[in-house]
């Protein structure tokens, strides 16, 4: 390579960031545009409860709304006016209840988003799981550590049962 066509260190980084960069944007559009168009890929539909419409669980809700292949089905809350707020911003309007065990007796719904206060979470994913239904917590998913040892003894009996939840822990050296 002639000297007047070498580029220093600097001007290397800085052309092959900006090449990363695009590809790297031109990617996640094409894997946006595959994973969002439901005419790609046939699955079944995954249809969900949200138990907790307040400020998290409407934004978690909003977002599976967004998901090809998602169908929120119905949302449950004991406070009406999230409830009235979570039928105006979702379309086809869920179904909605002040009693998340009703939302959990649905056959037409596959899993649920717990997304209330953190001491209902071991109660709510417990009745959830005994219903049949797969679950989504976000952390904390417990406040005690008893109420998390009760979550693993609920995951490693599903785990007998045949159906792998075990959470997946880092490895820390």
């Amino acid at each position: 390579m002639a000297a007047r066509d070498s580029i220093n260190r600097r001007q290397f980084l800085e052309k092959s960031s900006l090449i990363a960069a695009a590809a790297s944007a031109a990617g996640a559009r094409a894997a946006s545009a595959q994973l969002n168009n439901s005419a790609a890929v046939s699955v079944k539909p995954v249809r969900l409860g949200f138990v907790g419409v307040g400020i998290r669980g409407t934004l978690l809700m909003e977002a599976a709304a967004g998901i090809a292949g998602v169908e929120v089905k119905a949302a449950a809350d004991c406070y009406k006016g999230h409830l009235e707020r979570a039928q105006e911003l979702i379309t086809p309007v869920p179904e909605i209840t002040g009693d998340y065990k009703q939302l959990l007796s649905r056959a037409d719904i596959d899993a649920v988003v717990i997304a209330t206060p953190d001491h209902w979470h071991l109660k709510m994913a417990a009745d959830a799981v005994a219903a049949g239904k797969d679950v989504y917590l976000e952390k904390p998913v417990s406040r005690t550590l008893e109420d998390g040892d009760a979550l693993l003894k609920l995951a490693e009996a599903l785990v007998r049962a045949g159906v792998d939840y075990r959470p997946r822990r880092p490895h820390i050296e």
